[in-house]
């Protein structure tokens, strides 16, 4: 994805797979492949990677950590001076320099000497009792008790100007000063939130986890048009887009803030999910594409829940990077199947070698005609060819079935069946339906 952000790209992706090879004895890459690797792109090298960590159920984020601390480490010992015995050599030596005094002093030989520890003081001192001073005499008026309690009220306070005084507003300011110190962190959380990103779906039935591990728990789904179809085939409504936690990638994975308030959960940092970030982008713009195309099967529940993301992905670059095929979606459904159907055929023909490295897609687009797709294990497409049945450019509407070396498509009206005469599946030969004979009786 354009907008993804790692550790790793075209300078250290190389060694960063030698890296992997040491750390882990089942990673293994030929020099073939190693060569082969030098030429992809950023994009690519997030894609591959991510495919390394989920084949070999890695921890990306750690295994990226722990190669930049190594080369950060290494780089440190390259660039550090040490002093060596050579360098010691070459420092000046200080000398201390030691001042001496002389502590006796010299008196004239007239002046005597005095014993002091035999020297005691004496006081010629007359000691006398002391006489307190006298006590002033105070005499005191007292006023003598009322004979019964007064019971008068006190006259009401007048507020005059001479006598008003301003009341305290500590507490009212302490409360202003508390108030404006909340929406000034509110406000810098906000500010913060505006900077984070947004990832968009661009398949369908995309698991949302509480962590970026595989057997993390399920928090939600999400969905290329927002909505999906349960078991009991009842429309219920997803999410098409999450906001952000980190722009960052961690490991492969983005993590998001899945709630319906995402700012307030921003604010007090809960509600957070993770997501794989090869089924999301952090373009609008790519997502809106995907819309376009997928539009007229977005009611086929069936259909897009058997779309492998990877003939999505290809379909759409065959489109976007052939000209004759720019501007072009898909052909409507026919003959819609309930989600919970088993082994039905399919609008979109779909086939894979075993090493994920070869895809083929058959595909009827909103021109009329039929294509045949190939594209590799990046989903980058190397052939398109128009498919013809029985000489003539296959036009009526119908599904595929896969039987291993070749296709099989029936007309959605059910009136026509034909057979692909192998790869890469661009020609197609109609199939005579035989009538049994009927079988003979003795007379």
């Amino acid at each position: 994805m354009s907008n993804d952000m790692s550790n790793i790209n075209q300078n250290n992706f190389i060694e960063f797979l030698k890296f992997l090879e040491r750390k882990h004895p089942q990673i293994r890459f030929s020099s073939d492949k190693l060569d082969a690797l030098k030429r992809i792109d950023n994009q690519q090298i997030s894609q591959y990677l991510s495919l390394v960590y989920e084949k070999f159920s890695l921890d990306g984020s750690s295994e990226e950590r722990t190669f930049t601390a190594l080369k950060s480490e290494e780089e440190l010992r390259k660039n550090t001076e040490y002093i060596t015995p050579d360098v010691i050599e070459e420092i000046p030596r200080i000398e201390p320099v030691v001042h001496v005094y002389n502590l006796e002093r010299n008196y004239p030989e007239s002046t005597p000497k005095v014993d002091i520890e035999r020297v005691t003081p004496t006081y010629n001192v007359e000691q006398k009792p002391l006489e307190p001073a006298p006590r002033p005499s105070v005499e005191v008026e007292r006023t003598p008790k009322p004979t019964s309690p007064s019971t008068t009220t006190p006259p009401p306070r007048t507020v005059s100007a001479d006598n008003y005084v301003a009341p305290n507003h500590t507490t009212r300011n302490v409360f202003f000063i508390a108030l404006l110190g909340v929406l000034a962190y509110v406000g810098y959380e906000f500010y913060e939130y505006q900077k984070l990103g947004t990832v968009y779906a661009l398949s369908n039935e995309l698991i949302i986890r509480d962590s970026s591990k595989k057997d993390g728990k399920f928090l939600g789904s999400a969905d290329l048009f927002g909505k999906n179809m349960d078991k009991n085939n009842v429309e219920v409504p997803t999410t098409s887009e999450l906001k952000l936690y980190s722009n960052d990638l961690q490991g492969g994975y983005y993590k998001v803030i899945v709630s319906d308030t995402p700012f307030f959960s921003f604010l007090f940092n809960n509600n957070e999910g993770y997501v794989y970030s090869k089924y999301f982008t952090t373009d609008k713009k790519k997502q809106d594409l995907y819309k376009a195309i997928f539009e007229p099967i977005k009611e086929d529940y069936y259909e897009l829940k058997h779309l492998e993301f990877a003939y999505r992905t290809m379909i759409v670059n065959a489109i976007e990077n052939t000209p004759s095929m720019k501007g072009l979606v898909l052909k409507e459904s026919c003959d819609i199947q309930p989600v919970t159907a088993k082994k039905m055929p399919l609008r979109i023909g779909q086939e894979q070698n075993k090493d994920r490295t070869v895809f083929h897609a058959l595909v009827q687009l909103s021109d009329g005609n039929y294509y045949s797709i190939i594209a590799n294990g990046f989903y980058n497409v190397s052939q398109v060819n128009q498919i013809y049945l029985n000489g003539e450019p296959m036009t009526s509407p119908g599904k595929f079935v896969n039987k291993g070396k070749d296709f099989v498509w029936e007309s959605c009206d059910k009136s026509m069946t034909a057979r692909s005469n192998g790869q890469p599946f661009d020609t197609f030969t109609s199939e005579v339906a035989t009538e049994e004979a009927p079988e003979e009786t003795g007379l």
